[in-house]
């Protein structure tokens, strides 16, 4: 826009030229010899202008209602049938049926433990795990986690799978999230 602002401008300045100071000639020097610029029409640049900003205030525009849009994230496990049963002295057997919807190398599950207050009172890493799930087989899922103490329940609890080994420590980086109230039976 600016190169176009210049370019438009460029007839307002008033620089004088002389036809002897900047122009050599060889041979004879026609007399009293006038030097001009041609006339241009500046009303064509200002639509330039105005087409510019309509088009910069759309991409502006666009990228904003971009930005703001929820993302979804594509869901690549199907999990079903999740049950948590309390096995006595603070461990807890985790089932749930799972189907993958594309091939994976590796998935494991995390479970974390809160009280009714919303405090973590339990956390297994490694609740249970498999290798090279294939897509679109049902795989029954049963593994155990455990709380910190027997003398607390757990009101709800955070189940995550992930894609690879050791993953427990970024719950952002799970494929698949659900929290699962617990009753207290």
């Amino acid at each position: 826009m600016a190169a176009i602002g210049a370019y438009m401008e460029r007839d307002k300045v008033d620089i004088p030229i002389s036809p002897t100071a900047e122009v050599h000639t060889f041979g004879e020097q026609p007399a009293n010899q006038q030097f001009s610029r041609p006339p241009v029409d500046t009303n064509k640049y200002w639509i330039i202008h105005i087409v510019l900003v309509i088009i910069l205030i759309c991409i502006f525009g666009a990228s904003m209602v971009y930005d703001s849009a929820p993302v979804e994230d594509e869901a690549v496990l199907n999990v079903t049938n999740i049950s948590i049963t309390s096995e006595g002295y603070s461990l807890y057997t985790v089932k749930c049926d799972i189907i993958p919807l594309e091939n994976f190398s590796y998935l494991e599950m995390q479970v974390i433990f809160y009280d009714s207050s919303g405090a973590v009172i339990g956390k297994s890493p490694l609740a249970w795990n498999i290798n090279n799930p294939v897509a679109n087989e049902t795989i029954k899922a049963s593994g155990t986690a455990t709380t910190d103490s027997s003398s607390t329940r757990p009101a709800r609890a955070d189940i995550y799978i992930y894609d690879s080994v050791f993953s427990g420590n970024d719950t952002s980086e799970a494929v698949y999230h659900k929290t699962v109230n617990i009753s207290s039976k």
